[in-house]
């Protein structure tokens, strides 16, 4: 049996409570033994507002927890609150969106603004730049950390659809890695290489973080700059 204090003196009791934490504000994040995850919100002296949390599909509060979440009970491990704290990032991550400049590489001045959940997978982030250039989505592709075309595939990490199709190539999945992931904090940048045969190579650069907006859909296109090249120059397709 495990009881906290709430805010304005409430007492939360629980049979079943693994793990929890509170954020600033009070509100409680709870893992049960069960492997279920909850947001209580207490008030007063009134129930707590239970909301179960599935990390699958999006954030289902009106209000996700936007504030650092911070251990409350003497008995919770260290391990336990960085354990929930990790939770708390990957539900926030569902209501954000990540903000990319992606550009032709060899000629900056022709680029897309694309906006996409940021716990969208990198496959969906490659099809986004892939139909953003008005190209076939019809060809393997990868996301490299190389800075130059020598090092281009060798640096990590580095992230291949080869990985998805069961071939062993030392990089990581594209379509278990989310965008937030992959891209971790703003000016990170990696090359989108499409198509192993024409090799077309893009930057991706991360310019910003947003938020959801109701009733849209993502990714996005945010701005276009320049023609798009032909994907196959002259009408031959492979």
């Amino acid at each position: 049996m495990h009881q906290w204090d709430g805010p304005q003196g409430t007492s939360i009791v629980d049979s079943d409570v693994m793990e929890f934490s509170a954020t600033d504000s009070g509100n409680i994040l709870v893992l049960k033994t069960d492997g279920s995850l909850w947001w209580e919100q207490p008030h007063g002296h009134n129930p707590t507002t239970k909301t179960l949390i599935d990390n699958s599909v999006a954030w289902p509060c009106r209000q996700p927890p936007t504030e650092a979440v911070r251990p409350v009970h003497p008995r919770i491990r260290s391990s336990s609150a960085s354990s929930l704290s990790r939770i708390g990032e990957t539900t926030m991550a569902e209501t954000t969106t990540h903000i990319f400049r992606v550009s032709l590489m060899g000629d900056a001045k022709i680029y897309r603004d694309i906006e996409i959940a940021s716990s969208a997978s990198l496959q969906s982030l490659a099809q986004a730049i892939v139909a953003a250039f008005d190209f076939d989505f019809d060809h393997a592709f990868g996301f490299y950390s190389g800075k130059t075309q020598r090092t281009l595939m060798q640096e990590d990490p580095k992230y291949e659809l080869f990985v998805d199709l069961g071939e062993e190539t030392g990089a990581l999945s594209v379509k278990r890695t989310t965008v937030a992931t992959a891209f971790p904090k703003p000016r990170h940048r990696l090359t989108f290489l499409f198509d192993y045969g024409d090799d077309w190579m893009f930057q991706v650069a991360l310019t910003g973080t947003g938020q959801k907006a109701p009733k849209t859909r993502y990714p996005k296109v945010l701005a276009s700059q320049g023609a798009s090249p032909e994907q196959y120059p002259g009408g031959e397709e492979p």
